[in-house]
């Protein structure tokens, strides 16, 4: 699974990192611009990577993505660790797709009723 960063998303994600690394060293900056910076880079992730993962599994990315970001922008460090663990968990464990119809007995019968139907 070969997937090709976006030039902009990249761009994004530099600059969250050095607007934080210049707030952690110091300067004053506005969290704003790097939360809604991060909060870009998580839902791209979950866009580009998480194309073809079930909808349960976007969601919990989302709740670990977001939760670093938080934990990011409040210097909470052992959270973050553990959030970002939590959305590679679910980035390297989601089941990809979605159950074949087959399987599906109530779709296979409604498949039935809507060949034999007219």
């Amino acid at each position: 699974m070969k997937k090709k960063i976006c030039a902009v998303c990249l761009l994004v994600s530099c600059m969250w990192l050095i607007l934080l690394a210049l707030y952690w060293l110091g300067l004053k900056i506005d969290l704003k611009i790097p939360a809604v910076l991060m909060g870009g880079t998580v839902v791209g992730i979950m866009y580009t990577v998480g194309s073809d993962w079930l909808l349960r599994a976007r969601l919990i990315y989302l709740v670990f993505g977001f939760g670093a970001a938080y934990a990011l922008l409040n210097s909470y460090w052992l959270i973050a660790g553990l959030a970002v663990v939590g959305a590679l968990g679910v980035a390297l464990g989601a089941r990809r797709g979605r159950a074949p119809a087959e399987k599906n007995p109530q779709v296979v019968e409604l498949e039935k009723k809507m060949k034999n139907c007219c």
